[in-house]
Protein backbone atom coordinates (compact mmCIF):
# COMPACT_ATOMS: atom_id res chain seq x y z
CA UNK A 1 0.00 0.00 0.00
CA UNK A 2 1.60 3.30 -0.68
CA UNK A 3 1.78 6.39 1.45
CA UNK A 4 -1.46 8.29 -0.71
CA UNK A 5 -3.28 5.58 -0.35
CA UNK A 6 -2.35 5.08 3.93
CA UNK A 7 -2.95 9.31 4.60
CA UNK A 8 -6.21 8.64 2.55
CA UNK A 9 -7.55 6.06 4.74
CA UNK A 10 -6.36 7.74 7.62
CA UNK A 11 -8.14 10.81 6.85
CA UNK A 12 -11.54 8.71 6.46
CA UNK A 13 -11.21 7.05 9.41
CA UNK A 14 -10.62 10.31 11.24
CA UNK A 15 -13.80 11.99 9.10
CA UNK A 16 -16.05 8.57 10.53
CA UNK A 17 -15.03 9.35 13.76
CA UNK A 18 -16.49 12.98 13.85
CA UNK A 19 -19.46 11.41 12.57
CA UNK A 20 -20.07 8.97 15.54
CA UNK A 21 -19.09 11.40 18.04
CA UNK A 22 -21.59 14.00 16.48
CA UNK A 23 -24.23 11.28 15.97
CA UNK A 24 -23.83 10.42 19.65
CA UNK A 25 -23.77 13.95 21.16
CA UNK A 26 -27.25 14.60 19.11
CA UNK A 27 -28.71 11.32 20.70
CA UNK A 28 -30.92 12.40 23.93
CA UNK A 29 -29.92 11.33 26.97
CA UNK A 30 -32.41 8.74 28.43
CA UNK A 31 -34.80 10.05 31.39
CA UNK A 32 -36.09 9.03 34.07
CA UNK A 33 -39.31 8.56 32.55
CA UNK A 34 -37.80 5.90 29.90
CA UNK A 35 -36.26 4.50 32.41
CA UNK A 36 -39.41 3.58 34.20
CA UNK A 37 -40.72 2.26 30.74
CA UNK A 38 -37.85 0.43 30.03
CA UNK A 39 -38.61 -1.42 33.77
CA UNK A 40 -42.29 -2.11 33.30
CA UNK A 41 -41.39 -3.74 29.82
CA UNK A 42 -39.67 -6.56 31.84
CA UNK A 43 -42.86 -7.68 33.21
CA UNK A 44 -41.28 -7.73 36.89
CA UNK A 45 -43.14 -5.95 39.84
CA UNK A 46 -39.72 -5.87 41.84
CA UNK A 47 -37.89 -4.33 38.74
CA UNK A 48 -39.81 -0.95 39.14
CA UNK A 49 -38.98 -1.31 43.03
CA UNK A 50 -35.36 -2.23 42.87
CA UNK A 51 -35.16 1.60 40.11
CA UNK A 52 -36.73 3.91 42.98
CA UNK A 53 -34.39 1.63 45.45
CA UNK A 54 -31.28 3.07 43.53
CA UNK A 55 -32.07 6.25 43.99
CA UNK A 56 -33.05 5.72 48.28
CA UNK A 57 -29.99 3.86 48.31
CA UNK A 58 -27.95 6.94 47.33
CA UNK A 59 -29.82 8.96 49.19
CA UNK A 60 -28.46 7.00 52.33
CA UNK A 61 -25.45 5.97 51.92
CA UNK A 62 -22.88 3.50 53.92
CA UNK A 63 -21.30 5.24 56.96
CA UNK A 64 -17.67 4.50 55.38
CA UNK A 65 -19.11 5.25 51.75
CA UNK A 66 -17.32 7.95 51.54
CA UNK A 67 -13.67 6.68 51.36
CA UNK A 68 -14.77 3.70 48.48
CA UNK A 69 -13.01 5.08 45.10
CA UNK A 70 -16.04 5.99 42.73
CA UNK A 71 -18.31 6.52 45.17
CA UNK A 72 -20.72 8.49 44.13
CA UNK A 73 -22.17 12.04 45.52
CA UNK A 74 -25.12 11.09 47.73
CA UNK A 75 -28.66 11.82 46.82
CA UNK A 76 -30.62 14.35 48.08
CA UNK A 77 -33.79 12.66 48.50
CA UNK A 78 -36.11 15.80 49.00
CA UNK A 79 -34.54 17.30 45.99
CA UNK A 80 -35.10 14.61 43.58
CA UNK A 81 -38.85 14.61 45.21
CA UNK A 82 -39.04 18.04 43.80
CA UNK A 83 -37.68 17.68 40.60
CA UNK A 84 -40.06 14.03 40.06
CA UNK A 85 -43.03 16.23 41.06
CA UNK A 86 -42.53 18.73 38.43
CA UNK A 87 -43.03 16.43 35.72
CA UNK A 88 -46.81 15.45 35.58
CA UNK A 89 -46.85 12.09 33.48
CA UNK A 90 -48.13 8.77 34.72
CA UNK A 91 -44.16 7.43 34.74
CA UNK A 92 -43.33 10.16 37.40
CA UNK A 93 -46.34 9.59 39.40
CA UNK A 94 -45.73 5.80 39.81
CA UNK A 95 -41.68 7.12 41.21
CA UNK A 96 -43.47 8.86 43.74
CA UNK A 97 -45.90 6.29 44.73
CA UNK A 98 -42.95 3.55 44.51
CA UNK A 99 -40.69 5.51 46.67
CA UNK A 100 -43.77 6.72 49.23
CA UNK A 101 -43.13 2.85 50.11
CA UNK A 102 -39.76 2.76 50.08
CA UNK A 103 -39.17 5.72 52.28
CA UNK A 104 -39.25 3.38 55.51
CA UNK A 105 -36.57 5.22 57.49
CA UNK A 106 -38.03 8.88 56.19
CA UNK A 107 -41.97 8.89 57.16
CA UNK A 108 -42.01 12.50 56.73
CA UNK A 109 -40.85 11.84 52.74
CA UNK A 110 -43.31 8.88 52.35
CA UNK A 111 -46.33 11.26 53.54
CA UNK A 112 -44.98 14.17 51.28
CA UNK A 113 -44.88 11.46 47.82
CA UNK A 114 -48.39 10.05 49.21
CA UNK A 115 -49.89 13.54 49.35
CA UNK A 116 -48.03 14.47 45.98
CA UNK A 117 -49.83 11.24 44.25
CA UNK A 118 -53.33 11.87 45.65
CA UNK A 119 -52.97 15.31 44.43
CA UNK A 120 -52.33 14.26 40.77
CA UNK A 121 -55.81 12.60 40.60
CA UNK A 122 -54.43 9.74 38.08
CA UNK A 123 -54.61 6.88 37.88
CA UNK A 124 -51.61 3.79 39.03
CA UNK A 125 -51.44 0.57 37.60
CA UNK A 126 -53.34 -2.18 39.66
CA UNK A 127 -50.25 -3.42 41.32
CA UNK A 128 -48.60 -0.40 42.18
CA UNK A 129 -51.37 0.69 44.49
CA UNK A 130 -51.30 -2.55 45.91
CA UNK A 131 -48.27 -2.12 46.91
CA UNK A 132 -48.67 -1.79 50.54
CA UNK A 133 -50.32 -5.20 50.72
CA UNK A 134 -47.53 -7.36 49.71
CA UNK A 135 -47.30 -10.37 52.31
CA UNK A 136 -44.44 -12.16 53.52
CA UNK A 137 -45.89 -15.36 53.52
CA UNK A 138 -43.36 -18.05 54.65
CA UNK A 139 -39.79 -17.79 55.85
CA UNK A 140 -37.08 -20.50 56.23
CA UNK A 141 -33.48 -20.66 56.83
CA UNK A 142 -30.80 -22.56 54.90
CA UNK A 143 -27.59 -23.20 56.88
CA UNK A 144 -23.89 -24.20 55.55
CA UNK A 145 -22.55 -27.44 57.11
CA UNK A 146 -19.67 -25.90 58.73
CA UNK A 147 -21.19 -22.82 59.63
CA UNK A 148 -19.65 -20.21 57.21
CA UNK A 149 -23.38 -18.09 55.94
CA UNK A 150 -26.99 -18.68 56.57
CA UNK A 151 -29.03 -17.92 53.28
CA UNK A 152 -33.11 -16.65 54.58
CA UNK A 153 -35.32 -17.27 52.23
CA UNK A 154 -38.60 -15.37 51.96
CA UNK A 155 -41.96 -16.28 50.21
CA UNK A 156 -43.39 -13.00 49.55
CA UNK A 157 -46.56 -12.46 47.40
CA UNK A 158 -46.38 -9.58 45.70
CA UNK A 159 -48.56 -8.13 42.65
CA UNK A 160 -50.70 -11.32 42.56
CA UNK A 161 -46.90 -12.89 42.08
CA UNK A 162 -44.87 -15.06 44.09
CA UNK A 163 -41.84 -14.21 44.86
CA UNK A 164 -38.45 -15.78 46.63
CA UNK A 165 -36.36 -13.46 48.40
CA UNK A 166 -33.34 -14.86 49.28
CA UNK A 167 -30.66 -12.89 52.00
CA UNK A 168 -27.45 -14.40 52.88
CA UNK A 169 -25.68 -14.06 55.87
CA UNK A 170 -21.71 -14.32 55.49
CA UNK A 171 -20.55 -15.28 59.45
CA UNK A 172 -16.97 -15.12 58.38
CA UNK A 173 -16.06 -11.51 59.05
CA UNK A 174 -19.30 -10.03 60.80
CA UNK A 175 -21.97 -11.87 60.59
CA UNK A 176 -23.53 -9.13 58.33
CA UNK A 177 -25.34 -9.30 55.28
CA UNK A 178 -23.38 -10.05 51.78
CA UNK A 179 -26.13 -10.64 49.12
CA UNK A 180 -29.94 -10.29 48.29
CA UNK A 181 -31.51 -10.97 45.60
CA UNK A 182 -34.80 -12.90 44.13
CA UNK A 183 -34.30 -16.64 43.43
CA UNK A 184 -35.11 -18.39 39.83
CA UNK A 185 -36.75 -21.15 41.75
CA UNK A 186 -39.96 -20.67 44.01
CA UNK A 187 -39.82 -20.83 47.92
CA UNK A 188 -40.52 -24.64 48.38
CA UNK A 189 -38.06 -25.75 44.77
CA UNK A 190 -35.43 -24.16 46.94
CA UNK A 191 -36.16 -25.50 49.93
CA UNK A 192 -36.27 -29.17 48.54
CA UNK A 193 -33.06 -28.31 46.85
CA UNK A 194 -31.53 -27.28 49.93
CA UNK A 195 -32.12 -30.92 51.60
CA UNK A 196 -30.99 -32.99 48.71
CA UNK A 197 -27.74 -31.20 48.87
CA UNK A 198 -27.88 -32.31 52.72
CA UNK A 199 -27.59 -28.29 53.78
CA UNK A 200 -29.83 -28.06 57.20
CA UNK A 201 -33.22 -26.09 56.71
CA UNK A 202 -34.90 -24.73 59.45
CA UNK A 203 -38.32 -23.20 59.54
CA UNK A 204 -38.32 -19.53 60.99
CA UNK A 205 -41.04 -17.59 62.35
CA UNK A 206 -41.71 -14.54 60.55
CA UNK A 207 -40.50 -12.45 63.37
CA UNK A 208 -37.43 -14.69 64.10
CA UNK A 209 -36.55 -13.88 60.28
CA UNK A 210 -37.08 -10.00 61.10
CA UNK A 211 -34.79 -9.95 63.70
CA UNK A 212 -31.85 -12.07 62.07
CA UNK A 213 -31.72 -10.09 59.05
CA UNK A 214 -32.01 -6.88 61.05
CA UNK A 215 -29.00 -8.04 62.96
CA UNK A 216 -26.95 -8.53 60.01
CA UNK A 217 -27.97 -5.42 58.36
CA UNK A 218 -26.83 -3.77 61.44
CA UNK A 219 -23.52 -5.58 60.89
CA UNK A 220 -22.76 -3.90 57.44
CA UNK A 221 -19.44 -1.86 57.30
CA UNK A 222 -19.18 -2.40 53.10
CA UNK A 223 -22.91 -3.07 51.76
CA UNK A 224 -21.22 -5.35 49.58
CA UNK A 225 -24.84 -6.17 47.89
CA UNK A 226 -25.54 -2.40 46.52
CA UNK A 227 -22.75 -3.86 43.69
CA UNK A 228 -23.81 -6.89 42.90
CA UNK A 229 -27.93 -5.75 43.44
CA UNK A 230 -28.15 -2.25 42.95
CA UNK A 231 -31.67 -1.11 44.32
CA UNK A 232 -32.64 -4.51 46.42
CA UNK A 233 -31.40 -3.08 50.09
CA UNK A 234 -34.35 -0.39 49.90
CA UNK A 235 -36.65 -3.06 48.75
CA UNK A 236 -35.19 -5.75 51.47
CA UNK A 237 -35.77 -2.82 54.24
CA UNK A 238 -39.56 -1.99 52.85
CA UNK A 239 -40.07 -6.17 53.05
CA UNK A 240 -38.77 -6.38 56.39
CA UNK A 241 -41.49 -4.18 57.58
CA UNK A 242 -44.03 -6.48 56.36
CA UNK A 243 -42.83 -9.15 58.73
CA UNK A 244 -43.90 -9.41 62.93
CA UNK A 245 -41.69 -7.64 65.17
CA UNK A 246 -40.57 -9.30 68.56
CA UNK A 247 -38.57 -12.24 67.40
CA UNK A 248 -35.32 -13.80 69.07
CA UNK A 249 -32.01 -12.85 66.82
CA UNK A 250 -29.27 -15.02 66.78
CA UNK A 251 -26.70 -15.91 68.87
CA UNK A 252 -23.18 -16.40 67.84
CA UNK A 253 -21.42 -19.63 69.36
CA UNK A 254 -18.75 -17.60 70.82
CA UNK A 255 -21.42 -16.21 73.07
CA UNK A 256 -22.16 -19.86 74.67
CA UNK A 257 -19.06 -19.59 76.90
CA UNK A 258 -19.33 -22.80 78.91
CA UNK A 259 -19.54 -24.87 75.72
CA UNK A 260 -16.34 -23.08 74.29
CA UNK A 261 -14.56 -23.73 77.69
CA UNK A 262 -15.85 -27.39 77.45
CA UNK A 263 -14.59 -27.73 73.98
CA UNK A 264 -11.18 -26.37 75.48
CA UNK A 265 -10.91 -28.56 77.72
CA UNK A 266 -11.79 -31.74 76.40
CA UNK A 267 -8.64 -30.89 73.83
CA UNK A 268 -6.24 -29.74 76.17
CA UNK A 269 -6.39 -32.96 78.92
CA UNK A 270 -6.26 -35.05 75.36
CA UNK A 271 -3.08 -36.82 74.82
CA UNK A 272 -2.91 -34.70 71.37
CA UNK A 273 -3.72 -31.55 73.30
CA UNK A 274 -1.70 -32.41 76.38
CA UNK A 275 1.41 -31.58 74.36
CA UNK A 276 0.91 -27.91 74.27
CA UNK A 277 2.51 -26.54 76.96
CA UNK A 278 2.36 -23.74 79.07
CA UNK A 279 -2.06 -24.44 78.38
CA UNK A 280 -2.79 -20.99 79.22
CA UNK A 281 -0.39 -19.15 76.44
CA UNK A 282 -1.49 -21.75 73.91
CA UNK A 283 -5.21 -21.44 75.30
CA UNK A 284 -5.31 -17.87 74.92
CA UNK A 285 -3.97 -18.47 71.29
CA UNK A 286 -6.71 -20.61 70.07
CA UNK A 287 -9.79 -18.64 72.14
CA UNK A 288 -8.28 -15.78 69.89
CA UNK A 289 -8.21 -17.70 66.86
CA UNK A 290 -11.56 -19.57 67.56
CA UNK A 291 -13.28 -15.98 67.92
CA UNK A 292 -12.79 -14.86 64.65
CA UNK A 293 -14.35 -15.54 62.00
CA UNK A 294 -17.93 -17.60 62.90
CA UNK A 295 -17.10 -18.44 66.72
CA UNK A 296 -18.04 -21.99 66.85
CA UNK A 297 -14.79 -24.06 67.90
CA UNK A 298 -16.51 -26.92 66.07
CA UNK A 299 -16.83 -26.66 62.68
CA UNK A 300 -14.17 -25.40 60.31
CA UNK A 301 -13.76 -24.83 56.24
CA UNK A 302 -11.51 -24.07 54.00
CA UNK A 303 -11.89 -20.74 53.98
CA UNK A 304 -12.34 -19.84 57.43
CA UNK A 305 -8.79 -21.28 57.92
CA UNK A 306 -7.12 -19.50 55.55
CA UNK A 307 -8.30 -16.23 57.19
CA UNK A 308 -7.87 -17.06 61.02
CA UNK A 309 -4.01 -17.82 59.86
CA UNK A 310 -4.19 -14.78 57.26
CA UNK A 311 -5.70 -12.23 59.84
CA UNK A 312 -4.24 -13.32 62.61
CA UNK A 313 -2.58 -10.57 64.76
CA UNK A 314 1.21 -10.68 66.17
CA UNK A 315 0.75 -9.88 69.42
CA UNK A 316 3.89 -8.65 70.93
CA UNK A 317 2.77 -10.14 74.55
CA UNK A 318 2.88 -13.31 73.22
CA UNK A 319 5.53 -15.14 72.48
CA UNK A 320 6.98 -16.03 69.27
CA UNK A 321 7.83 -19.57 69.61
CA UNK A 322 3.83 -20.02 70.91
CA UNK A 323 2.45 -17.44 67.88
CA UNK A 324 3.90 -19.74 65.55
CA UNK A 325 2.71 -23.20 66.91
CA UNK A 326 -1.01 -21.81 65.16
CA UNK A 327 -1.13 -24.02 62.56
CA UNK A 328 0.35 -26.95 64.21
CA UNK A 329 -2.41 -26.13 67.27
CA UNK A 330 -4.87 -26.00 64.67
CA UNK A 331 -3.77 -29.26 62.50
CA UNK A 332 -4.34 -30.78 65.77
CA UNK A 333 -7.29 -29.10 67.01
CA UNK A 334 -9.64 -29.54 64.35
CA UNK A 335 -9.89 -33.59 63.80
CA UNK A 336 -10.93 -33.47 67.39
CA UNK A 337 -13.21 -30.74 66.64
CA UNK A 338 -14.89 -32.35 64.00
CA UNK A 339 -14.89 -35.34 65.66
CA UNK A 340 -16.89 -34.50 68.24
CA UNK A 341 -19.47 -32.72 66.04
CA UNK A 342 -19.53 -35.40 63.40
CA UNK A 343 -17.95 -34.02 60.61
CA UNK A 344 -16.77 -36.50 58.10
CA UNK A 345 -13.42 -36.76 57.31
CA UNK A 346 -13.54 -35.24 53.84
CA UNK A 347 -14.17 -31.78 54.95
CA UNK A 348 -11.88 -32.64 57.16
CA UNK A 349 -9.26 -33.29 55.08
CA UNK A 350 -9.76 -29.79 52.82
CA UNK A 351 -9.51 -28.05 56.44
CA UNK A 352 -6.17 -29.43 56.81
CA UNK A 353 -5.00 -29.00 53.53
CA UNK A 354 -5.93 -25.23 54.16
CA UNK A 355 -3.42 -25.06 56.60
CA UNK A 356 -0.65 -26.58 54.82
CA UNK A 357 -1.64 -24.03 52.04
CA UNK A 358 -1.01 -20.96 54.09
CA UNK A 359 1.42 -22.07 56.62
CA UNK A 360 4.73 -20.51 54.98
CA UNK A 361 3.30 -17.03 54.43
CA UNK A 362 1.85 -17.50 58.24
CA UNK A 363 5.17 -17.96 59.50
CA UNK A 364 7.00 -15.75 57.44
CA UNK A 365 4.86 -12.87 58.75
CA UNK A 366 5.31 -14.06 62.47
CA UNK A 367 9.00 -14.25 62.49
CA UNK A 368 9.28 -10.96 60.24
CA UNK A 369 7.25 -9.41 63.09
CA UNK A 370 8.77 -10.66 65.91
CA UNK A 371 12.53 -9.50 64.51
CA UNK A 372 10.20 -5.83 64.17
CA UNK A 373 9.27 -6.23 67.97
CA UNK A 374 13.01 -7.19 68.83
CA UNK A 375 14.75 -4.16 67.43
CA UNK A 376 12.08 -1.81 68.70
CA UNK A 377 13.66 -3.32 71.74
CA UNK A 378 16.82 -3.15 71.48
CA UNK A 379 16.21 0.77 70.52
CA UNK A 380 19.09 3.17 72.65
CA UNK A 381 16.09 5.13 74.56
CA UNK A 382 18.35 7.72 76.16
CA UNK A 383 19.52 8.97 72.66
Amino acid sequence: MNDGRKRRQAKQARRNARRQAKRERQLPEPTLADAVRNTLADGHPLALLQLVGMAVERGTPGVFSHIRPGAADPLDLSVFVDNVSTAPDPEHTMVLAVLAELSVDDPRLGRRCRLEVELRGGSLPAWIRNLPNTQVCRAARIGHVLGDRDQILLDVRIADQQETVAVTIDHLAFSDVSDVGVTDTSFDSAVAHAHDVGAPVVDMTLADARAWIEQALENVIFPRYRESRPGFSAVLRWLLTKLSVGGQRRKPPRDDYRAVAAVFNAFFTSPQGARFTPRDEYEELLAEIVDGGTGDPLRWSECRVRRALDFLPFDDFRTSDVQIDAPDLLRVFIPIAHALSGIGSELTDRALAAIDEVEPDFRERVMAEARKWDDDENWDWSA
